[in-house]
């Protein structure tokens, strides 16, 4: 995923550094912020700065234009909690027989942090989250309980408000993501 993040053609990812201080979300899945119809394959930059983040999208059509926010409002993200991130593991889809169980189509989200060299990832698989009465995932309750769910809940709130933003000024991004409306 961050191979593919990296290659992108726009400066602001070039101009990346190991000591800097960011992580990256890739969207796999068809869910909608606002009435962005897909972002599958869209990237979102979250750089820190002293007391600020700025927040970026990036396809490999378009670098979006740029927020900045308070780091206040993603509390999740101090230095306890991400030593908390990097050590909870997502387990898959396990029946009651032991079977691993695989979603073909799954809707994945992928993170990558970089927090001054300190480096991890993590991806949740929307289907390993799931149990059914006709199949039950027993691994489901502990996915559901990771607390890195709740960071993933808040930063798709930061995300919508990422773009409510964009279509209140009214910017390029917001008539690009025009074009795409079904």
């Amino acid at each position: 995923m961050i191979e593919e993040f990296y290659s992108l053609p726009f400066e602001t990812i070039k101009n990346l550094k190991n000591e800097d201080s960011y992580f990256v979300i890739k969207y796999n899945n068809h869910e909608k912020i606002i009435d962005y119809p897909n972002l599958e394959n869209t990237f979102f930059l979250f750089l820190f700065d002293e007391d600020s983040i700025s927040i970026q999208g990036f396809n490999k059509l378009i670098e979006f234009n740029k927020l900045i926010i308070s780091s206040e409002i993603v509390p999740e993200l101090t230095n306890e909690n991400l030593a908390k991130y990097k050590t909870e593991i997502f387990k898959p889809f396990t029946t009651e027989n032991d079977e691993i169980v695989k979603m073909e189509k799954a809707d994945i989200t992928e993170y990558y942090f970089n927090f001054k060299g300190s480096i991890f990832s993590k991806k949740i698989n929307e289907f390993d989250l799931e149990s059914y009465d006709s199949m039950k995932n027993i691994n489901a309750e502990n996915n559901l309980s990771l607390s890195f769910l709740d960071f993933d809940q808040s930063l798709k709130i930061v995300l919508y408000l990422y773009f409510l933003e964009l279509e209140k000024k009214n910017e390029s991004d917001y008539n690009y993501k025009r074009s795409f409306k079904q």
